[in-house]
């Protein structure tokens, strides 16, 4: 069953906007107009809202939508960049001819398959949740016991990690 959404407030719309600059939840709290001395319990809080967070997500669509930038395409874009800059270009001497070595750009290659490799857990383990969906405290008993059980394998996975 699914809870009722409840209409956000004026201000909690107003942090959502502001999330979307830099994801920088208390940064965003302060510009929202939260007091600056908790904007970082606030933004917290705000993060931790369902309601709020499938606002953001509404957002995020809909600027994808407008940009036409989707995480298919930065991907696919670092993709290119390193495969770019691996490949490997003969070195010519002063009379264009070459050398028999070859060179290839590498740091930028690094960075993107450093990214590419995050995205997909390779570094640190698997790639965060997504912010918006089901929060715990709204799950049924049997929901609860396999969220825990799906935590339980990651856990496990990763205490094999090299």
């Amino acid at each position: 069953m699914t809870r009722p959404r409840r209409a956000l407030t004026v201000k909690q719309r107003r942090f959502c906007e502001e999330y979307l600059v830099d994801f920088n939840a208390t940064q965003a709290a302060v510009r929202a107009g939260y007091s600056p001395r908790s904007a970082k319990q606030q933004g917290s809080r705000l993060l931790t809202n369902a309601d709020l967070a499938d606002h953001l997500a509404t957002l995020v669509r809909e600027r994808e939508r407008r940009t036409e930038i989707t995480a298919d395409a930065v991907l696919q874009d670092l993709r290119t960049v390193a495969d770019r800059c691996l490949a490997a270009v003969p070195v010519t001497d002063a009379d264009g001819n070459q050398t028999g070595t070859w060179r290839f750009n590498p740091n930028p290659a690094i960075r993107a398959l450093e990214l590419l490799g995050k995205h997909l857990g390779l570094f640190w383990g698997p790639p965060p949740p997504p912010t918006t969906g089901t929060r715990l405290e709204h799950l049924t008993g049997d929901e609860l016991e396999a969220e825990i059980e799906r935590l339980d394998s990651q856990i496990a996975e990763l205490k094999d990690w090299p």
